[in-house]
C-alpha cells in the first residue's frame, strides 16, 4: 500500500505521460500566464463553467496563484495536482489538467481540465485523459478517480464515455448558471475498470484501410481519404469520434480499449490500431 510521503514524492518528481507524443504535462507555474490568460478572455471557454470569463491579466493571475496555492501540502498531505498541457509540436499551451480532491486514505481523486477553445475537436482532449487515468492507477496507485460535468455537456460526455468511464448517476440542480439549475452528470473509473478494459480484445478479421474510410465517411457524412484524421477533418469531434468506434464495433465486431480510442484519430491510425499493426 503506498504512503503519504510516497504519493507526494512522486507527484514532485514525475509527470502524467502521453504515449502518443503528441502532448506533454509540465508542473503549472506563473510561466504560462501569458499563453493562459490568451485562452481565459474567450467567451467560449467557459461554456460548462459556473464562473464568468477573465477581463483581465490581473483576475487571470489570481486564478493560476490560488491553483499553484492548492498544491501545496496540507498537513503533510497533497490534496490538488496541476499541469499545464502543451503539445509537442510547437510547445504551445493546449490548457490545464488536474487531479483534485485527493483522498489519501480512500485512495482517490477528482479529475479536472479545461482545453483552449481553439483546440476543440481535434482529439487532445481523449491523449488528456488518458494520461491522466494511466498516471492514477498506474503511478500514482489509486484506486478510484470520478469527475462531474453538467448533463448538457454533449462533448465532455461522449469523451468521458469513450475514455472508459462509467456512469454513476445525476445530480440534480447541482449547478448555477445563467438565472438557472443544471443537473450534473457524475461520472466515475475504478482501477478494476482500467485493468479489464486495458485486455479488451478484437477478433483476427481483416480489415481493410477502403472499409475504414467508407465506415467513417458514412459516419461523419463528409469527404474522407486515407489522410483525413481529427485534425484536419471538420465534423470529426470527440462526440463524432465516439460514434466512429460504437459504428467499427457494431459492423466488424471490433472491441478497442480507452488508450486505443484515444489514439485512432486518423483514417491510418485506426487501420494499424484495428489490425494490430505497429
Amino acid at each position: 500500500m503506498m504512503d503519504k510521503i510516497d504519493l507526494n514524492k512522486i507527484y514532485l518528481n514525475k509527470l502524467p505521460a502521453d504515449d502518443s507524443k503528441e502532448i506533454y504535462f509540465e508542473s503549472i507555474s506563473l510561466t504560462g500566464l501569458d499563453e493562459m490568460h490568451k485562452y481565459s478572455t474567450n467567451d467560449k471557454f467557459y461554456e460548462f463553467f459556473e464562473f464568468n470569463v477573465f477581463k483581465s491579466k490581473t483576475e487571470t493571475e489570481q486564478y493560476l496563484k490560488k491553483l499553484i496555492n492548492r498544491t501545496k501540502l496540507i498537513d503533510g498531505d497533497i490534496q490538488a495536482m496541476y499541469w499545464f498541457v502543451r503539445l509537442k509540436e510547437d510547445s504551445k499551451l493546449l490548457g490545464s489538467a488536474a487531479l483534485v480532491n485527493i483522498n489519501q486514505n480512500r485512495k482517490s481523486a477528482e479529475i479536472g481540465y479545461g482545453i483552449d477553445p481553439n483546440y476543440w475537436g481535434k482529439g487532445y482532449v481523449l491523449l488528456l485523459q488518458n494520461a491522466l487515468i494511466r498516471y492514477t492507477f498506474e503511478s500514482l496507485g489509486l484506486n478510484r478517480l470520478h469527475g462531474l460535468t453538467m448533463v448538457d455537456n454533449e462533448r465532455t460526455i461522449s469523451s468521458i464515455y469513450a475514455a472508459g468511464f462509467k456512469k454513476e448517476g445525476i445530480l440534480r440542480d447541482y449547478y448555477f448558471k445563467d438565472n438557472r439549475f443544471i443537473d450534473g452528470l457524475k461520472y466515475s473509473m475504478l482501477k478494476t475498470d482500467y485493468i479489464s478494459s486495458s485486455k479488451i480484445g478484437f477478433t483476427n478479421k481483416e480489415i481493410s484501410i477502403k472499409d475504414l474510410t467508407k465506415l467513417v465517411k458514412e459516419e461523419l457524412k463528409e469527404h474522407i481519404d486515407e489522410n483525413s484524421s481529427m485534425l484536419n477533418t471538420s465534423n470529426w469531434d470527440s462526440l463524432s469520434h465516439l460514434g466512429i468506434i460504437v459504428k467499427l464495433s457494431n459492423k466488424h465486431k471490433i472491441e478497442l480499449n480507452p488508450i486505443e480510442i484515444a489514439d485512432a484519430t486518423s483514417i491510418r491510425e485506426l487501420y494499424k490500431i484495428c489490425n494490430n499493426l505497429k
